[in-house]
């Protein structure tokens, strides 16, 4: 495929280039510990918290990949990521705007359903910053991104939702440790199929830095923990997620490479459907986030994704 970093459009299809710089898919496992830390607390769907919740998440997500996007822009030129920033379809002056802008909703979603909620968000908009920021690059530093995707991703994302669901209790520091095991697990997975890329780069992701055999079973490891404490912490959709994924997973581990992009996406799109279960109208959700991501890709970026 020829890379042209000058495409255009009209107007219609400007907007949708800037919606589409928050990266709606990868808002999805946000939404996904966000939405069942919420019901597990008694959060429901007729209820404004939830509407607030999306969007809490929605921007949020707009925060920290605007902010990957902006300090990552010329690796992923060089990489041929197929992003809107990288790619010419918004300028370095509206990401900067966007994700302040995101940030400030964020939050103040967050407050606006509660002192607790607004708190957590603002812990989790900070860890955004750390870890993209060149000041920090937290993401270039193995186990610092492994906690911070493990902690941070799984299990503050889970408490933000408990907090707007139902306020806090002790309880919610057991419930939240599958989402970690499960999230780290994932994160690790992701840096594998990157590790020759990474490092003619010299970027020192934990793939690059333990090897991929190692990498490969901790990620399975991670995972599997994270799926089997669904059992006895009340989580099933983490425990379905990770034995309809298993298979994809153990595939990957013996094959390696781009396979865990496979593995990860399914797991990913199976723990929000089993939120649909809880709250019918993501449904809904879902299948706008996932068909609009196909069809703009399609149209404006000539790659067929998802």
């Amino acid at each position: 495929m020829h890379y042209d970093n000058t495409i255009k459009g009209g107007f219609l299809a400007r907007i949708f280039d800037h919606i589409f710089f928050f990266r709606p898919l990868l808002i999805l496992p946000i939404w996904a510990p966000l939405l069942l830390g919420y019901w597990a607390s008694g959060g429901r769907e007729f209820d404004l918290r939830y509407p607030l919740l999306l969007i809490l998440g929605f921007f949020l997500g707009g925060w920290i990949y605007g902010l990957n996007q902006i300090y990552d822009v010329e690796g992923d030129r060089i990489n041929r990521k197929n992003l809107p920033l990288s790619r010419g379809l918004v300028s370095e002056k509206a990401a900067w705007a966007i994700s302040i802008v995101s940030l400030i909703i964020a939050i103040a979603a967050g407050f606006y359903i509660g002192i607790w909620t607004g708190i957590f968000t603002t812990i989790g908009c900070a860890m955004g910053f750390l870890y993209s920021h060149p000041i920090f690059r937290f993401k270039d530093k193995p186990w610092h991104a492994l906690l911070l995707n493990g902690f941070g991703h799984g299990s503050l994302v889970y408490v933000i939702g408990w907090s707007a669901g139902g306020g806090l209790e002790w309880m919610v520091l057991l419930r939240m440790l599958p989402y970690a095991l499960a999230f780290a697990g994932v994160y690790i997975a992701t840096t594998i199929p990157d590790i020759a890329g990474d490092r003619m780069t010299k970027k020192r992701t934990l793939a690059v830095s333990i090897g991929e055999k190692r990498a490969s079973i901790y990620a399975l490891l991670f995972i599997a923990l994270g799926s089997i404490s669904g059992i006895f912490l009340s989580e099933p959709a983490l425990l379905l997620t990770g034995l309809f994924a298993a298979p994809l997973y153990i595939h990957a581990f013996i094959k390696g490479g781009e396979r865990f992009v496979t593995a990860n996406k399914v797991a990913v799109l199976l723990l929000n459907v089993w939120i649909c279960f809880y709250i019918f109208s993501y449904f809904v959700v879902l299948l706008v986030i996932i068909l609009g991501s196909r069809m703009f890709n399609s149209n404006r970026m000539g790659v067929k994704y998802p």
